[in-house]
């Protein structure tokens, strides 16, 4: 008990890193790092998260009040740091490009976008492309730095427990070393120092855990509102700027018959016809002393013979 007493009275975590060898130091070292690293991406990212919720209300705010879709992008509107607008102005760009041949704004855009020609729905298809461009850009950078918490949370305890194994080494050496019995007051200091980097270590990834598991989830759903705003857009893109009945020229080559076709396809149908309409097979007697019929019985006409008119009268009666 004289010997725990000064320990007892004393901070233990003090002691402990008073009592570490290199090797703990060293391991103590690298995880007060990584806890500046984990601390300054979970203050950081929080920041730049809550900034990027409150500059996408007031573009919501902008972009639903004006009078058409493109009026925030004709008066050059750029709210910084707003996710949203970053697919606002993509989609923006795209759909210029199909209606006015650029994207460039100058004092006659307006005009010139009023009279342009509807878009066709194969070009909104771009429109689309262009937009999920945008949001998948727009994701990897809010998720950026990220790896670095996920390192903090599944590195960190295994490195403090790295410290503890190889303090615990260091211990059972020097009493083997000291070639005799050791008491539990020779092996308290290095077993203290063992176990402080494994203290170092939880403390390090268990903030780090909370603050992944909460900016991840706020990033999902901040994703999930950029696909939200991609289909808003895309709808008042259509309601104002697709003629659905409008094809390319392109389009209407894809889908035309071969003229080569016709003919063939004019054969066939004429033969169809032919075959519904031709008379019955001749049905023999069924009493031979029957008088057959004195009426000339009319040739078919052949379907290949079209053009072929009726029969010569005079040669008929001659029969």
């Amino acid at each position: 008990m004289t010997i725990a007493s000064p320990i007892l009275a004393s901070n233990g975590f003090q002691y402990a890193i008073e009592q570490s060898s290199v090797a703990g130091v060293l391991v103590c070292v690298a995880l007060g790092v990584l806890s500046v690293i984990a601390w300054t991406v979970m203050i950081t990212k929080f920041i730049t998260l809550r900034r990027a919720e409150e500059e996408n209300q007031k573009f919501l705010e902008t972009f639903r009040t004006a009078g058409s879709p493109l009026e925030p992008f004709e008066k050059q509107v750029q709210p910084k740091g707003a996710p949203l607008f970053s697919v606002y102005a993509a989609g923006c760009r795209e759909l210029c490009i199909h209606l006015l041949g650029s994207a460039e704004r100058d004092e006659l855009f307006g005009a010139r976008v009023r009279s342009a020609e509807r878009i066709t729905p194969s070009q909104m298809e771009g429109i689309r492309t262009a937009m999920d461009r945008a949001v998948g850009e727009m994701a990897l950078r809010l998720e950026s730095r990220m790896n670095f918490l996920a390192t903090a949370v599944s590195g960190a305890p295994f490195l403090g427990l790295l410290g503890t194994v190889w303090g615990v080494m260091d211990t059972f050496s020097g009493i083997a070393d000291a070639g005799g019995g050791a008491s539990l007051a020779e092996m308290a200091p290095g077993v203290s120092a063992a176990l402080v980097t494994t203290v170092i270590g939880l403390l390090v990834a268990i903030p780090a855990m909370f603050g992944y598991n909460y900016l991840i989830n706020h990033i999902k759903s901040m994703v999930m509102s950029l696909d939200h705003y991609a289909a808003e857009l895309q709808t008042r893109f259509e309601r104002r700027y697709v003629d659905y009945g409008r094809k390319l020229d392109s389009e209407i080559a894809a889908i035309a018959p071969d003229p080569t076709d016709v003919p063939v396809a004019q054969v066939a149908a004429r033969r169809t016809k032919s075959r519904k309409t031709a008379a019955p097979p001749h049905q023999p007697s069924s009493s031979a002393s029957e008088t057959p019929s004195t009426e000339p019985e009319e040739p078919e006409d052949d379907f290949l013979n079209l053009g072929v008119g009726d029969d010569d009268p005079d040669a008929r009666h001659s029969g």
